[in-house]
């Protein structure tokens, strides 16, 4: 298993500990339908998130490169985050890429809940 990817599942884990999990599945759903993403492309819930998750990007990857960037431009995704999993790896890095993008749905969602 990658760091990314214990990361973002230690996340997840808080997440639901602190009864977010929901929010967060909805807040990516909506960041996923504002950058035009459609819905043939994710079944996202809160079991698997990860999983989902990572097929969403990796069918964004095949697909749609330019839903995946507008999709990263919603989230707010650091620009400079993404150049460096770019620069390190010859191919996009998907499980770095969920892990920031959990990160930043989660910074979002606790700052409205009150938990930062």
């Amino acid at each position: 298993m990658s760091e990314a990817k214990d990361k973002a599942l230690s996340l997840i884990a808080d997440l639901t500990q602190k009864n977010l999990l929901n929010k967060i599945v909805a807040q990516i759903e909506k960041d996923l339908s504002r950058a035009g993403v459609t819905e043939d492309y994710y079944d996202l819930n809160k079991e698997g998130l990860f999983e989902a998750l990572q097929a969403v990007l990796n069918r964004l990857i095949i697909d749609k490169t330019d839903l995946l960037y507008t999709f990263l431009y919603t989230v707010d995704v650091s620009e400079i985050s993404i150049r460096n999993i770019v620069e390190r790896n010859t191919h996009i890095g998907v499980d770095e890429l969920v892990h920031l993008i959990l990160k930043r749905e989660y910074m979002k969602i606790a700052y409205r809940a009150g938990f930062l």
